[in-house]
């Protein structure tokens, strides 16, 4: 049973989700802390869960495709395409850490495919297509007061969802392509104040997957797009796994073994969850050492979505199935309680102790929770 602590803030009550203590001049997280009550110890901190929260607010339109971020004080729903007829939005969605559901200001285009990242108290829309003929390096920026603005725009025009992954030193789109297949090399890095630094990937690819553990961001396989002889553009798959360091000092990790994947994390690993059906439908795990960990031999769902939520990775399964999975921080894998739809999630991001789904091209309106009790 999750209990908790309150500690006091201008005169009110505020729960405490994460505590910390010094042992040698560095900051340890608690997991659990105990109170003596009549000589017996009393558990009074931690054992946060993810518990269904149950249905929220709809969005006002039904969409896939769409993307999701979070500033800290809202989870944020930008753009997409409608259900059934196949027309982009630039409708832009929030919900606040009690659920209230609220209109935010449209994108100035209308685009699908948004990658979506946070840094510094910023929720931020990079990439994408606003048409068949229109790929999009802009990179719109949302703040905590829900206002709109733009950083500066991506080195490349991406077509399709830009490989996303962000810690506490940056949000970060790396490779991707655009409409003709023509994939880049270069990772934009954005700041907690939302300057842009830039580094390459080894190759030119897209379908990365981006992760984070510690103060590193990994890139993990994905797709290598160039033209032949007779200037055809041909894939090949990629198996490499980078990382990029706070300092951008660039790391090859060993590879993976397959080209494709979801990411997920909890603290002090990134897990890489395979998003195709494969022989062996295990994660790959790398470590703060950024060594790969040997395989779990658990099989995982493929075509997953994942946020890392207090000390759990959650993971929605591929739309064949309304099941709802997770890791915790001893990489064990658990089945959570099952939310009601069986859909692809078009955009699953967090927001205090809640993490939200909403859209989806089987249930696209709908918008479900599960939150840390």
């Amino acid at each position: 049973m999750a209990k908790k602590c309150y500690i006091g803030v201008g005169s009110l009550a505020h729960l405490a989700k994460k505590a910390y203590i010094g042992v040698d001049g560095v900051a340890q997280k608690i997991k659990k802390g105990y109170i003596g009550v009549g000589g017996i110890a009393k558990l009074f901190f931690g054992a946060f869960k993810p518990k269904y929260a149950g249905e929220l607010e709809e969005l006002n339109s039904t969409k896939g495709t769409t993307a999701a971020a979070t500033t800290g004080n809202y989870a944020i729903f930008a753009g997409g395409v409608f259900s059934g007829s196949g027309n982009r939005t630039s409708a832009v969605e929030s919900y606040d850490k009690n659920f209230v559901h609220t209109v935010s200001p449209a994108l100035p285009a209308t685009i699908a495919n948004l990658s979506g990242g946070q840094i510094g108290g910023y929720a931020l829309f990079a990439g994408g297509k606003a048409d068949m003929y229109n790929d999009r390096k802009s990179v719109y920026v949302y703040d905590d007061s829900l206002t709109q603005t733009e950083a500066e725009g991506l080195e490349n025009p991406h077509n399709n969802n830009p490989p996303s992954a962000c810690n506490d030193s940056y949000a970060a789109f790396a490779g991707g392509h655009n409409r003709s297949g023509m994939s880049w090399r270069a990772v934009n890095f954005y700041n907690k104040s939302l300057v842009k630094s830039l580094a390459d990937l080894n190759v030119t690819q897209s379908a990365a997957a981006g992760n984070c553990v510690g103060p590193y961001i990994l890139f993990a396989g994905g797709i290598h797009t160039e033209k032949n002889s007779s200037g055809d553009y041909v894939d090949s798959r990629v198996y490499t796994a980078e990382a990029f360091d706070a300092a951008l000092t660039h790391y090859n990790l060993p590879k993976v073994n397959t080209y494709t994947y979801t990411p997920a994390a909890v603290e002090g690993y990134a897990i890489f969850l395979p998003s195709v059906s494969v022989s062996a439908q295990v994660p790959e795990i790398y470590d703060r050492s950024l060594s790969k960990l040997a395989s779990t031999g658990i099989k995982c769902p493929v075509n997953q979505k994942a946020v890392t939520l207090g000390d759990y990775a959650l993971i929605v399964g591929d739309g064949t199935s309304n099941l709802m999975y997770s890791y915790n921080q001893s990489l064990t894998l658990e089945q959570q309680e099952s939310f009601v739809y069986k859909r692809k999630p078009a955009g699953m991001t967090t927001v205090g102790d809640a993490a939200i789904l909403a859209g989806g091209w089987e249930k696209g309106a709908k918008v479900e929770a599960y939150k840390l009790d």
